[in-house]
């Protein structure tokens, strides 16, 4: 069942004509969600933000307020709180599936353990060498702190149940479940 907030979502998408890369599906214990894409990095891509989509909802980080700590004596400016963090994560598997829920899996690691959020996907390449898939991918995101984020679900992993990554006209194509 589709939240209030993704049905609004799809209908304001729908209305003023803003391609959604992906879509929110019904299902009966975990959040669905189908992803299309042009290219195999595209794919890898959306399913990213749909994970982040599904899991944490991002407040307004550019506040003129100062953002403080656990302690009360010391006050963090926006600026320091909101530095942005580069991170490189680096894959390898057998296929694609496997390749795809690794990378979905270590993000989600970094979301639901509190520590980061990632905001733009700066370079992302998926090749085959041999019969491994690798993926490297840069992200650009900041330290979470209770003034940015909060958790909307918590997601245990990405599972393989439906996942298969296809191409269907020139377009590809993945149903990815996050067990919650």
């Amino acid at each position: 069942m589709l939240t209030i907030a993704q049905t609004l979502l799809i209908y304001i998408a729908a209305k003023f004509g803003f391609f959604m890369s992906f879509r929110f599906i019904d299902h009966p214990a975990d959040i669905a969600v189908e992803v299309e894409a042009e290219t195999l990095e595209g794919l890898f891509e959306d399913a990213a933000f749909a994970l982040k989509e599904a899991s944490c909802e991002t407040q307004n980080v550019n506040s003129s307020k100062s953002l403080s700590t656990n302690l009360p004596s010391k006050i963090v400016t926006k600026e320091k709180a909101l530095a942005k963090v580069v991170k490189i994560i680096e894959c390898s598997e057998e296929n694609l599936e496997l390749l795809l829920a690794e990378f979905l899996n270590e993000l989600n690691f970094y979301i639901q353990s509190g520590k980061w959020i990632f905001h733009s996907i700066n370079k992302i390449n998926v090749t085959q060498s041999g019969n491994k898939f690798n993926l490297t991918c840069q992200l650009t995101g900041n330290k979470m702190n209770r003034n940015n984020f909060m958790i909307k679900e918590e997601i245990k992993a990405v599972t393989f149940h439906q996942m298969k990554i296809e191409k269907k006209n020139n377009k590809f194509f993945t149903r990815v479940i996050f067990d919650i």
